[in-house]
């Protein structure tokens, strides 16, 4: 683990009386006891604050293996999700489903049996098809 160390290393060489700081003292790495401040950044067990309320990394990529939480999180540019999972709104994520294509849909004119039972068959696939869009709608917390 880095320490902090002085950029100025002595090289003078050690006096004799321990009691005083010696060269070695001085080039040694050193100690911080958390919680640290430096300007307005408050570093602690597992987290950094800023007292100004905004850390701001510029244009620095930050990775992580783990998982990120936020209050609110504003994105000014395009989200890449390259997970298998995904929810909004607090709706537990799930593996994103798809729902098959409506495809062409031909019924033909005329008010006989067999028309109207062609475009009963055809209303029924339609609202199947609905039915799974709502339902991986309503599983990623959108609706």
């Amino acid at each position: 683990m880095a320490g902090i160390t002085h950029t100025f290393v002595s090289g003078v060489a050690e006096g004799g009386d321990a009691n005083l700081i010696r060269t070695s003292n001085w080039n040694a790495a050193h100690t911080i006891t958390l919680p640290a401040v430096f300007g307005d950044l408050t570093f602690n067990t597992g987290s950094i604050t800023c007292s100004g309320g905004t850390i701001s990394f510029d244009n620095e990529n930050l990775t992580t293996s783990g998982t990120m939480t936020c209050g609110e999180c504003n994105m000014t540019g395009d989200l890449n999700h390259d997970g298998s999972k995904i929810g909004f709104f607090g709706s537990p994520p799930v593996v994103k489903s798809s729902v098959a294509d409506l495809g062409s849909v031909t019924v033909s004119a005329g008010a006989d049996t067999l028309s109207l039972s062609s475009l009963q068959t055809a209303l029924d696939g339609i609202q199947t098809t609905m039915n799974a869009l709502l339902d991986a709608l309503q599983d990623y917390g959108l609706v």
